[in-house]
């Protein structure tokens, strides 16, 4: 926790807790899940949260187990749990690049400002938050201006298209609902299985420090005749049903199967449930300056070789090659970054999907040098490529709720 925040935890203090767990209700998720952060914070400075918690009603138990489920993450995690960035902004019809821009220097946020994607969007914004949770602030911009936000290159990410989806933000984490669709699947010898399949866009800060896809735990939804809508039986989530080799790609969405609800159900009233956020521990770094065919680095876990890359068209495409000297099946599991730094000292993080050559994982990468609006040059050309292998992790359960999530 930052000097700044602890100060401002230590002016709050026990006789604090108990107005916030008082704004724990039903009725309003984000106040409450707001409400949660800061008792989090709260315990960290000593104040006595849990038996506060444990004394709410039985019609409040998620959010109990959510304060728990974070309590215990913050004792297990120690410095390696994540602070939240909170900042004030007071704007009156200003465009939406410029409140952006405005967001990212006040957070200090790696923010995609995204100019070439903002262009000719004029809607003027007023905003006018104090001590807001900088992701509660880029989702309330976007639902003021119709657009969306996603993680692109590692970046948080505006951009054109929808902005009144259902949302959760809860500390790092801002979770967008992205598709809703209704799914058959016929499997050999066994009944035909019908499911409504969700999609949730999910976006980090830069303090989340999150590694690796986020899998779902479990979730369950009410609809609005007030009937449970379970998960589906074949789709519950297990360690064994990864896909192989996706090791390198970047959280970006959390994917829920439920049961198709009853005949007159038009939308979801409530969706509830957690994914786990996987915080690193133990990791091998490389970076590979000379970029030529051939290039290597190794460490007594791995070799990795640039077998080739490419730049031209405001693009550069890149075939990497990781040899683990030990069991591929292992390495697999083992959350991947690859990150391509340009001269300007531009990063961006690169999704890729490995195939298994001979004993080694090759992956195959495409990334996009600069946006649009940027104008070519020696600046954009590719200097370096990083690779961080996380060899272990710390596992941390991240509750969430959204409402009103309408049914086609």
């Amino acid at each position: 926790m930052s000097v700044l925040l602890l100060i401002g935890v230590l002016a709050l203090g026990q006789d604090d807790v108990g107005p916030l767990v008082e704004r724990i209700d039903e009725t309003d998720p984000a106040a409450t899940f707001d409400a949660i952060s800061r008792l989090v914070d709260l315990a960290a400075a000593g104040a006595d949260v849990q038996a506060a918690a444990e004394k709410l009603p039985a019609h409040l138990a998620f959010y109990r187990t959510a304060i728990l489920e974070e309590l215990s993450a913050r004792d297990r995690l120690g410095a390696r749990f994540p602070a939240e960035t909170r900042v004030s902004i007071d704007v009156t019809d200003l465009n939406p690049h410029d409140v952006l821009r405005q967001i990212a220097e006040r957070s200090k946020e790696p923010i995609d400002l995204g100019r070439a994607l903002l262009a000719g969007i004029q809607t003027p914004v007023t905003l006018k938050r104090k001590d807001a949770p900088v992701l509660a602030l880029l989702s309330e911009l976007c639902r003021k201006t119709n657009l969306r936000i996603c993680m692109y290159g590692g970046l948080p990410t505006v951009y054109r298209g929808g902005g009144d989806s259902p949302v959760f933000q809860y500390r790092n984490f801002l979770l967008t609902l992205s598709s809703v669709q209704r799914t058959r699947r016929v499997r050999f010898g066994l009944k035909e299985s019908r499911s409504l399949l969700l999609t949730l866009d999910l976006v980090c800060d830069s303090k989340a420090n999150v590694v690796g896809r986020c899998p779902l735990e479990w979730a369950q939804a009410v609809d609005d005749q007030g009937r449970v809508v379970p998960m589906s039986e074949e789709d519950e989530p297990s360690a064994d049903d990864d896909p192989p080799i996706v090791n390198a790609t970047p959280p970006a969405a959390v994917t829920i199967s439920l049961k198709l609800p009853e005949q007159g159900a038009s939308k979801l009233s409530r969706l509830r449930g957690a994914f786990i956020a996987r915080m690193p521990a133990e990791a091998s770094r490389f970076v590979l300056l000379d970029l030529q065919s051939g290039a290597s680095q190794a460490d007594e876990h791995f070799a990795v070789e640039l077998d080739r890359i490419h730049s031209a068209n405001r693009q550069i495409s890149a075939t990497l090659r990781v040899r683990p000297k030990g069991p591929v099946q292992d390495f697999v599991r083992m959350p991947m970054e690859i990150r391509i730094r340009t001269r300007d000292g531009t990063e961006r993080l690169c999704a890729g999907t490995g195939r298994d050559v001979e004993g080694a994982v090759e992956y195959v990468m495409i990334r996009n040098l600069m946006s649009e609006d940027s104008p070519a040059g020696p600046a954009q050309e590719p200097e370096s490529i990083s690779i961080l292998i996380h060899r272990a992790t710390v596992e941390r359960k991240v509750h969430f709720e959204l409402t009103d999530i309408t049914l086609n």
